[in-house]
């Protein structure tokens, strides 16, 4: 009997069948999780790509404020300077002052005395 059963054409091509359909649902499965990984591959690259948009737009904004940042430091270390002379010409004017109040004094105390 046994040997009947193996020889049997019906279950034969009962077990191919049930294997073909194994291995039909296993390559479905693998499709799906290729298309799957295929699919957050596209959106991890469309995502990297928007993410290098973003980073190209701070990188101008970043050039751009350094050369603000450039140009205020030297407008800053020019009023300084002009700051140092206008200190200079302060200091001389303060020392004529003291040398015209001195000689205003010097000519009140000569007329008082004659």
């Amino acid at each position: 009997m046994e040997t009947e059963e193996q020889d049997d054409p019906q279950k034969i091509k009962k077990a191919k069948s049930e294997q073909e359909m194994k291995t039909q649902k296993q390559a479905r499965i693998t499709a799906v999780v290729f298309a799957l990984l295929t699919m957050m591959t596209l959106i991890s690259l469309v995502y990297a790509y928007v993410q290098k948009g973003i980073v190209e737009e701070c990188k101008q904004e970043a050039v751009k404020q350094t050369e603000l940042t450039r140009m205020a430091t030297e407008k800053l270390l020019q009023c300084q300077e002009v700051a140092r002379q206008q200190m200079k010409i302060a200091e001389m004017n303060f020392l004529e002052a003291q040398r015209q109040q001195k000689l205003a004094e010097d000519q009140m105390r000569r007329r008082y005395q004659k």
